[in-house]
């Protein structure tokens, strides 16, 4: 006979879970809605690479450290 586990999750935010997945659902129904522009926007909100890029840009511009786009696009 066959013996079924059960694991309980004791996620500290119970409804995280279930908000992704609404979130998913969501983004899959309206995806083929969005413009071009707004599904890469959605792209890079997704990726935390770019995201992590996009943070430390913010935070090199709100102390001013600024590069030039020659410089910027050499490196």
């Amino acid at each position: 006979m066959a013996t079924i586990t059960h694991i309980t999750h004791q996620h500290p935010h119970p409804y995280t879970f279930e908000r992704a997945r609404e979130a998913v659902l969501t983004i899959k129904t309206l995806r083929p809605t969005l413009s071009p522009a707004e599904q890469e926007t959605l792209a890079l909100l997704l990726d935390s690479d770019a995201v992590e890029t996009i943070e430390k840009s913010i935070e090199e511009a709100d102390a001013g450290v600024f590069e030039s786009l020659e410089r910027a696009v050499a490196e």
